[in-house]
């Protein structure tokens, strides 16, 4: 009984080892703000360069809450894709989100748009009309289901749940 154990064990963690990393990279407090989360394994995007944190702080000091819980979403063209933070305004941390999202193939709406965002300040919900990416985890849009994710607050994935369609 203890060998059987001990191999599945031992197939977990080999399994482990091959698993994509979405680990986040430390955090960054300068301008007044806390990024929370400098870089995802993997990804080109630094949150916490100079530029981009005093980006954040313009913005943070510029706009006005634009999601639930007195959040403010704001998204901007990255690297390669267009990346989100969610700023909390109160406590001047920003919180990146993990995914990244790209035009999709076809239009996602009947104005011909590629990549439409729905969210609003009555529900926790986020929407993306387009395609998401994340190292090794990517999905491109199907006619009609956007990919949602429901924001709770807690987690590693900037308050948000994995997405729904």
């Amino acid at each position: 009984m203890k060998t059987k154990g001990l191999l599945i064990g031992l197939g977990l963690l080999a399994c482990a080892w091959t698993m994509p990393s979405i680990a986040a990279n430390g955090s960054k407090s300068k301008f007044g703000i806390t990024v929370q989360t400098c870089q995802f394994d993997m990804d080109n995007d630094d949150f916490c360069s100079d530029a981009m944190m005093k980006k954040f702080a313009h913005v943070m000091q510029s706009r006005s809450a634009n999601f639930v819980q007195n959040k403010l979403l704001y998204i901007y063209q990255g690297k390669y894709f267009y990346r989100m933070v969610v700023m909390n305004q109160q406590r001047k941390t920003v919180q990146p989100f993990r995914w990244g999202f790209k035009p999709a193939e076809q239009a996602v709406n009947a104005q011909g748009e590629k990549l439409v965002f729905e969210f609003d300040r009555q529900s926790p919900q986020f929407c993306v009309y387009g395609n998401i990416e994340a190292y090794r985890d990517s999905y491109s849009y199907e006619d009609g289901k956007p990919f949602c994710f429901v924001y709770t607050g807690t987690g590693n994935d900037a308050g948000f749940e994995r997405f729904k369609f």
